[in-house]
């Protein structure tokens, strides 16, 4: 669960921001959700939108997932799952937002 990312290699931090010619990556955003809940990732590539990108439900997995082409360098993010915002259980990199509750972070 959490995010997979399907294009590209495995880069360091360092690499991922410093770098102006890599290209983009398409990243998975997964989390389990009960299957009748509405569930969208909203993040630093999006403006926050907690409609623009929804997840789908994956009969084979049970999981919701969706797949976001993100441009390389550092994103925050978090589930909205019906309406309540919450972090990735399953990303190990999480910050504290200018809310003070915590935002789960993916580099690309």
């Amino acid at each position: 669960m959490g995010v997979v990312r399907q294009k590209g290699t495995k880069r360091s931090t360092r690499q991922a921001v410093d770098s102006p010619f890599q290209e983009p990556t398409t990243v998975v955003f997964r989390c389990a959700a009960p299957l009748d809940a509405r569930v969208y990732v909203a993040g630093s590539f999006n403006r926050w939108s907690n409609d623009k990108h929804a997840l789908t439900h994956d009969a084979a997995t049970g999981l919701v997932q969706t797949s976001v082409t993100l441009p390389p360098g550092r994103h925050e993010y978090k589930f909205v799952v019906d309406g309540a915002w919450m972090v990735d259980p399953n990303c190990p990199d999480w910050v504290i937002n200018e809310h003070g509750s915590l935002n789960s972070v993916v580099i690309v």
